[in-house]
């Protein structure tokens, strides 16, 4: 079992949400990270509600941490979380054009919901809004990103 925080976090947990790869296939080849996991489950106390390694890989806009979750540790790229949230929502969220590119690559539904009726394009839009709105110190290379998974995702967005 590997050793937690106060606040619930693993080592694994805190390299895939700060992208370090080295240090996730050290627990993969050390056998810690064998099977998936969900993080409610294996690593309890975290306060995100099921979301999963692959959520975080995403939330960090880490696509070699994405890649090796789902290539090599078999992390499913469709999960969702106790809200309906899949990996590519997190990407939206984050930003992460290249992330969302690789995980419609691999077969992630684009358009899918979570329980709200949300797909990754609202989640985009919603945070890029919420930055300009509250006047969230934003760089323009992180509006740009936001504006460019949002043009990536409008067309899979037809009424």
């Amino acid at each position: 079992m590997l050793a937690r925080n106060a606040d619930g976090w693993t080592g694994l947990t805190i390299a895939v949400a700060h992208a370090e790869l080295k240090v996730v296939e050290f627990y993969w080849a050390h056998g810690l990270l064998s099977q998936p996991c969900r993080i409610d489950a294996q690593f309890a106390s975290l306060s995100f509600s099921g979301v999963n390694l692959m959520h975080l890989a995403c939330l960090a806009n880490a696509k070699s941490v994405v890649c090796f979750l789902h290539e090599k540790c078999g992390l499913s790229i469709c999960c969702e979380d106790r809200n309906g949230c899949q990996p590519i929502h997190c990407a939206a969220a984050s930003g992460a054009l290249e992330v969302i590119d690789y995980l419609c690559a691999v077969g992630a539904n684009i358009c899918a919901t979570n329980n709200d009726g949300f797909s990754a394009l609202h989640y985009a839009q919603i945070i890029l809004i919420a930055c300009i709105d509250q006047n969230l110190i934003i760089t323009p290379r992180e509006q740009k990103a936001y504006h460019d998974v949002i043009r990536r995702l409008i067309p899979f967005h037809t009424t």
